[in-house]
């Protein structure tokens, strides 16, 4: 039996060029990552900064796991400095994307059992919330309390737990 699981998955936003119409949310797609393309990351002197960065940033990590995430998170720049590995145009969540029928239907044709898993200090719009649950057949909700939006780091024993049981059900 197939089954879906999603950590922290995006729910319903109302987007302000709801109704611009296709052409123009394009247009600011596009001028949203004309603008990413010169971001300039930000950078740290040493290893230890950027970890302090990472506790400052994700206060609910245990120190082993934020040091963990530093050494392999972040890369080593020419000049000694350091800085986060990550895609810069991943800043960029306008897209042309679906409206909320079309994320609504999409929902509505999971057959699949489905976990949802939220962070009890995680992001807004969250899937399984603001009445979203009714949309899927076959789904249960889970708020994972003292978790960020990295859930399966800050209260990795109880995700785990709660995946295994859904996973080991019939």
């Amino acid at each position: 039996m197939s089954k879906l699981i999603l950590l922290e998955g995006i729910g319903l936003w109302s987007r302000e060029d709801a109704d611009s119409g296709v052409a123009a949310k394009i247009r600011e797609w596009s001028r949203q990552t004309r603008e990413l393309a010169g971001r300039e990351p930000r950078r740290y002197a040493d290893l230890e900064t950027a970890y302090a960065r990472m506790q400052q940033a994700n206060p609910q990590l245990r120190a082993e796991q934020a040091f963990h995430l530093t050494q392999h998170g972040a890369v080593q720049l020419e000049d000694g400095q350091f800085t986060w590995k990550y895609d810069q145009y991943t800043y960029n969540f306008l897209g042309v994307g679906l409206d909320v029928d079309e994320t609504i239907e999409l929902w509505q044709c999971i057959r699949a059992p489905t976990l949802l898993v939220n962070a009890g200090n995680g992001l807004q719009n969250r899937t399984g919330q603001d009445d979203t649950l009714q949309y899927f057949k076959d789904a249960e909700l889970h708020d994972v309390a003292e978790a960020g939006h990295w859930i399966h780091h800050d209260q990795l024993e109880q995700v785990a737990t709660l995946m295994e049981d859904f996973l080991g059900r019939e």
